[in-house]
């Protein structure tokens, strides 16, 4: 079971004890841990639930149109600003639109679909103010300012010797 031998005695009496265990009750031992120290609501069944598999089948996209359309946005910087770029074909949801930004994040409510949120992370840190948006030839264009941010701090190193 290990291949490398240990300097170290008491790892010789260890890899022998292991050699001899039951893969079975260190797994119900495991599994009995888990269960009386995880909350009741994360178990089924009175077994721990496989916390990945469970998350994966949640975040698995349902077959609605309005979820499964992707915005298929185009963002890029420049020195002086971060744009994002998003291909509208309906004018008319613009009644509906809502545009956020924090200062990595843009946040575009209502698109695709009125009930919709999409999350979209920035290459750059952004100022909060002087952010404009225009649509043109069906694209919605979003222009944040970029924050200059130089606040750095030196940090010194002790030698001791």
């Amino acid at each position: 079971m290990f291949p490398f031998q240990s300097p170290f005695p008491l790892m010789n009496d260890w890899q022998k004890w292991m050699k001899h265990v039951n893969e079975q009750e260190v797994e119900k031992y495991v599994q009995n841990i888990l269960s009386s120290s995880l909350p009741s609501t994360w178990q089924t069944n009175g077994e721990p639930v496989d916390f990945l598999r469970k998350q994966a089948a949640d975040d698995t996209p349902s077959s609605s149109p309005e979820e499964t359309f992707s915005l298929q946005e185009t963002v890029f910087e420049t020195h002086e600003a971060v744009y994002v770029r998003v291909p509208v074909s309906n004018p008319g949801i613009f009644n509906e639109l809502k545009i956020f930004h924090t200062s990595n994040q843009l946040i575009l409510e209502g698109l695709p679909a009125p009930d919709s949120k999409r999350v979209i992370v920035l290459p750059a840190i952004v100022k909060r103010k002087g952010a404009a948006a225009q649509h043109k030839d069906g694209v919605l264009q979003i222009m944040i300012p970029k924050e200059i941010d130089f606040q750095y701090t030196e940090i010194d190193v002790r030698h001791l010797d």
